[in-house]
């Protein structure tokens, strides 16, 4: 019969996927180990989005210590606002594209 997945087979599932990007890029012979590691962020960014078939999407969400706030505040800093869900509206892995960093 079957059943909803449960917390710990997520979690196994989705380190699982990590591994396995990182051996095809550890594998990747027409890159570099810049290109390795950019491959390896941009795959774990586009997991994150639901870009891969086997596993959803991921909302990540903040959660700052509980007096984060207040001392930012006393600082006149920002703060990070609890439960805020910030990859909802966007796709990560395109963002990383559209910021990266040109090489030294």
């Amino acid at each position: 019969m079957s059943r909803a997945y449960t917390k710990e087979e997520v979690r196994a599932a989705f380190i699982e996927h990590v591994h396995v990007m990182v051996e095809y890029w550890i594998r990747e012979v027409r890159t570099d180990t810049r290109g390795a590691c950019e491959g390896v962020a941009f795959s774990i960014l586009a997991l994150l989005d639901g870009g891969n078939i086997d596993f959803p999407a991921v909302d990540l969400t903040v959660q700052p210590h509980h007096e984060d706030k207040a001392y930012c505040q006393n600082k006149g800093d920002n703060w990070f606002e609890p439960g805020m869900v910030f990859n909802d509206d966007c796709e990560l892995h395109q963002l990383y594209c559209n910021v990266r960093k040109p090489r030294p």
